[in-house]
């Protein structure tokens, strides 16, 4: 049996299972967010005094350029008690919400399992996903399914997508049988849901991002694959923190630099980027935050309004040129082979 990454030996780690029942998930992600005690982290900058920087427990992660951070690697078992406890959600979302737009599936979506943790033990930086759905009149969304999906490290995706070969590049006999970072879960009665997972991996032609879709709508099974899709969309990272994991974590290390960033993308524009961002903070354990609100439309009979896109000019967005030619539906993007290193191990 592969031994799994090392990181806070106390800290407990969602089952990852196909088996992880519906109402299992609501107890874990419903459980109370308590209040963070107070933490610190040392942040490498160039100009540091060699003491450390405290902040209240987290960093708010890109605010500095060319700023280094103390990551984790080993994967999501670093992820600290403290940190699946920190609520980033303390502030009101007021009384008016504007409506989050959408954006192109991509052609790498695959059907996946109910998971809170999705890296399957797989090593990175790990990040903790947290999102909120309220609707336009600010109030929780409960019991909608969010689907999550991203490329590893390497910046292939895994799963049985139906465009595998662009998606996957040169790994696609090794990864198609896995759904690495790829899952979904439930919100709970304050429309919150939390994934564990790593940081993404790049892709000629597109900015680093990930890839969401909530349903609503009750099924029989409890499951989310009949529910009523009420939004795709995209969402992205700071430049400066992707520039820093992949400049300094083995990883993510590639022959090639990446090629593209949050100001010349293919699916989104510059200048509407910045609603489309999460909010990230980098953890004392090493990990990273990164928390998102989004507001959802009454019914799927009310219009649904696009974002910008970016060079690929379409709203919503439309990516570059795959390899060998006319790329698949909607995202684009030239997926490079995988970086070194080679397959990753299959989940125990």
């Amino acid at each position: 049996m592969r031994e799994e990454p090392r990181g806070a030996a106390e800290a407990p780690r969602p089952e990852v299972t196909a088996a992880f029942s519906r109402q299992k998930v609501l107890r874990v992600i419903g459980t109370g967010l308590v209040a963070l005690p107070l933490l610190s982290l040392v942040r490498c900058d160039d100009d540091d005094d060699g003491s450390p920087d405290t902040d209240g427990g987290v960093t708010d992660a890109g605010t500095d350029a060319g700023a280094t951070y103390a990551w984790a690697t080993t994967g999501t078992a670093a992820i600290t008690q403290a940190t699946r406890d920190f609520d980033p959600f303390t502030e009101s979302p007021g009384t008016a919400c504007t409506l989050t737009c959408a954006m192109t599936e991509g052609p790498c979506y695959a059907p996946t399992r109910v998971a809170q943790d999705v890296t399957d033990g797989l090593a990175g930086v790990p990040v903790r996903f947290a999102f909120r759905l309220l609707d336009e009149a600010c109030q929780p969304i409960t019991d909608a399914s969010v689907d999550i999906w991203h490329a590893m490290p390497t910046g292939v995706y895994a799963g049985e997508s139906q465009n595998l070969a662009f998606c996957a590049g040169d790994a696609q006999a090794e990864v198609e049988p896995y759904q690495y970072f790829r899952g979904v879960q439930f919100t709970d009665e304050d429309g919150r849901v939390d994934f564990y997972s790593c940081y993404p991996g790049w892709y000629s032609s597109r900015t680093v991002h990930l890839h969401l879709t909530v349903r609503r709508g009750a099924t029989a099974d409890g499951g989310y694959s009949e529910q009523t899709g009420f939004l795709t969309t995209q969402l992205f990272f700071d430049n400066a923190i992707s520039d820093d994991i992949y400049n300094h974590v083995a990883t993510y290390a590639r022959t090639a630099a990446r090629d593209t960033n949050n100001t010349d993308d293919t699916v989104i524009a510059a200048d509407a980027v910045s609603q489309y961002l999460f909010t990230q903070q980098v953890m004392e354990d090493g990990s990273l935050l990164c928390a998102k609100t989004l507001i959802l439309r009454a019914s799927v009979v009310e219009a649904l309004c696009d974002a910008p896109g970016g060079s690929g000019g379409m709203d919503g967005g439309e990516g570059g040129p795959g390899p060998g030619g006319s790329p698949p539906p909607s995202d684009g993007g030239v997926v490079p082979p995988p970086g070194d290193g080679g397959a990753p191990p299959p989940p125990p």
